[in-house]
């Protein structure tokens, strides 16, 4: 019975109905989660030693499957209550019998959701219940951990129910509701990611691009979400081992983003009402139960798998194209097959070759070509894309190694650098695709990331030719690549420990069959051969590695030395650490994250092991770092330069 004014009442019979009818539904739900929450519980912390363990273990396993499991439940619950006490919807006998009741669309809805809905929130608190009286039984008294969980689970079960509600609503198909369910769930992150695996395909200069609809996929956004945080009290213990309370809570941001998907979730409830309303009875059996959701549903059913064929077809069919017409084809080819097939699913016949039925194909056609062409010329400006000064805290630099930039000269040098880039695009970009221009000098590898104010990043990567005429031309981007990673203090802060550094070692690495040391008995090296330089001779070493460097002799930037890859004579190895910079609370959290660290081991270990860092400078001629060898053989590291270079072995 349909009513002309909303008039929502709860009809109890419906309700009870639909719990003893549904009851495997809820029951193994309860059951699940007797095992997860309450009975692990009782079994693996009775034994417990401490108080404080007990209250760390407790948290964790409150966090944990309020957390993932939490996610996973309510999701798969929230869609099999819907789908269950909405399944009358899907055969004409029994829609017509529900509808004919005397009572008002709003009072069959509202019963049937209320019973849905209780199907996961009455389990939700009866856990809550139970799990407390496990945990005043191990005496721990604090419920405020448990109320956070039955409010975090139950604000998902709303959401995921509201998100099967709408899917139940829209379609009077049976196996179509669990389809239409997961899309809602996951198809605007598959489309978004399709769209941007095709797009940094076309864009020159572009590996990687940010999902900005993800957040419209609530499983994928609350899976990736950190759900809690963790908060560490030092105990001192005999004077000698400090051990953490390392508490687990909640996160905040979390705790916000869940109740912003629970107004989202009544929203979609008052969408599904009325929707509810408008539904007629003859709607069973079809896919789509509203003929103003079947062209948005056909169109995006076909967009979907153009994409997703289109990408299956080019790796199959055209592995080796990177052509933007292949991948048109690809995709034009994959948006027919789905165009055909949701119209012969809405029309519920295959005699739909007719043109007027296909002539919305053409529309689709339109669009995928004229999108990748968009794609192709940049119509976007995401390939030319070139940040602005102002917005930037931070850049690196990568070619060779590694450059954190934050000052604003240096970033502006970057920038420089991008627009040198961008201005030669044609030859840059017909070298790097397709290798058409010949460059005697080879090319080196340059990445560029771009940290934004607001916390977002902007990646980009080249290949540079970069041969004696490059490297000569002020105007060449190798050139202002060069200008930047060749300066001398760079270069020694990246390849040599820091003046603050505890050196806990140095090591000496080998290569070849011609090299010999000197320190101990001689011998045929290979790759594993090596030896360590006594700690007396620290300093002595470090001054001639930074003479060299600073002189040009070692670790000079040049723009090839990223196409010798292992053709280096030896490395030397610094191991050191840097105990001021690492925060042993931090250090503790980060290993708590992990779940290496227990809080009755020695802290001061683990500090020690997150401090420890590795630098190297690789050697490719004996000839350059004049002295940095002349130190080696008079400290009795290797033979004389000139035997190691005549490739004499000596006899020891």
């Amino acid at each position: 019975m349909r009513s002309k004014n909303l008039s929502c009442k709860f009809h109890w019979s419906l309700i009870r109905k639909d719990l003893t009818r549904f009851w495997p539904v809820w029951g193994s739900y309860l059951a699940i989660w007797l095992m997860i929450l309450p009975i692990p519980m009782l079994t693996s912390y009775s034994g417990t030693e401490s108080y404080s363990d007990l209250v760390v273990s407790i948290h964790r396993l409150l966090t944990r499957t309020g957390g993932e499991t939490a996610l996973v439940m309510a999701a798969i619950y929230g869609g099999l209550s819907a789908f269950a006490v909405w399944s009358y919807l899907y055969q004409s006998r029994s829609a017509s019998l529900f509808h004919a009741l005397p009572v008002t669309r709003e009072t069959l809805f509202c019963s049937h959701f209320t019973a849905g809905l209780g199907f996961l929130l009455v389990p939700n608190a009866l856990i809550a219940v139970i799990t407390y009286l496990c945990q005043m039984s191990l005496g721990y008294f604090d419920p405020t951990q448990i109320l956070c969980w039955l409010a975090v689970i139950c604000l998902e079960s709303l959401l995921f129910y509201a998100l099967g509600t709408l899917a139940a609503m829209c379609t009077g198909n049976l196996p179509t509701m669990p389809v239409l369910y997961g899309l809602i769930n996951f198809a605007v992150v598959v489309y978004e990611s399709l769209l941007t695996e095709f797009s940094t395909q076309l864009y020159w200069g572009v590996s990687s691009q940010p999902l900005k609809l993800i957040f419209l996929s609530p499983f994928i956004q609350l899976a990736q979400t950190s759900c809690y945080v963790n908060e560490s009290t030092p105990v001192a213990l005999d004077g000698v081992y400090t051990t953490w309370e390392t508490m687990r809570f909640y996160s905040p941001d979390f705790l916000v983003m869940l109740c912003l998907y629970a107004l989202a979730a009544v929203a979609l409830v008052f969408c599904s009402l009325l929707l509810y309303r408008r539904r007629t009875t003859e709607s069973a059996g079809d896919v789509i139960a509203f003929d103003f959701l079947k062209p948005i549903a056909k169109y995006c059913f076909a967009f979907g798998c153009a994409l997703v064929l289109g990408w299956i077809f080019e790796e199959v069919i055209f592995p080796a194209s990177t052509g933007v017409l292949t991948r048109i084809f690809c995709c034009c080819l994959g948006g027919a097959i789905g165009y055909i097939a949701a119209v012969m699913l809405l029309k519920k016949s295959f005699r739909v070759f007719q043109f007027k039925k296909m002539a919305g194909l053409l529309v689709l056609w339109v669009v995928i070509c004229g999108l990748f062409m968009a794609f192709e010329s940049d119509l976007f400006g995401v390939e030319s894309k070139v940040p602005r000064l102002g917005e930037l805290t931070e850049a690196t630099l990568y070619s060779d190694y590694d450059l954190q930039l934050t000052q604003p000269q240096d970033m502006d040098k970057v920038l420089e650098l991008h627009r040198a880039i961008l201005d030669n695009k044609d030859a840059l970009e017909d070298y790097e695709r397709y290798n058409s221009v010949p460059y005697d000098g080879g090319y080196c590898y340059v990445r560029i990331n771009y940290y934004y104010e607001d916390g977002t990043t902007l990646r980009r990567s080249y290949n540079l030719p970069c041969g004696e005429q490059e490297l000569a031309d002020p105007a060449s981007p190798a050139y202002k690549l060069s200008a930047i990673m060749s300066d001398p203090q760079r270069l020694v802060d990246n390849h040599l420990p820091p003046k603050d550094a505890v050196i806990e070692s140095i090591q000496l690495n080998l290569y070849g069959d011609q090299i010999r040391l000197a320190a101990g008995e001689p011998f045929a090296l290979n790759y594993s051969n090596h030896c360590y330089v006594d700690s007396a001779h620290t300093s002595l070493l470090l001054n001639a590695l930074e003479e060299d460097i600073r002189a040009g002799r070692l670790c000079a930037w040049n723009g090839r030395n990223a196409a010798k890859f292992y053709d280096h004579l030896f490395t030397i190895e610094f191991n050191y650490d840097r105990p001021a910079t690492h925060n042993l609370s931090q250090t503790v959290t980060v290993l708590e994250n992990a779940e290496i660290y227990h809080p009755t081991t020695q802290a001061v270990d683990y500090e020690t092991k997150m401090a420890s860092e590795w630098k190297s400078v690789e050697v490719y001629s004996f000839d350059d770092p004049k002295s940095t060898m002349n130190l080696l053989v008079q400290l009795g590291y290797l033979t004389s330069i000139p035997s190691v270079l005549d490739g004499e072995v000596p006899n020891g």
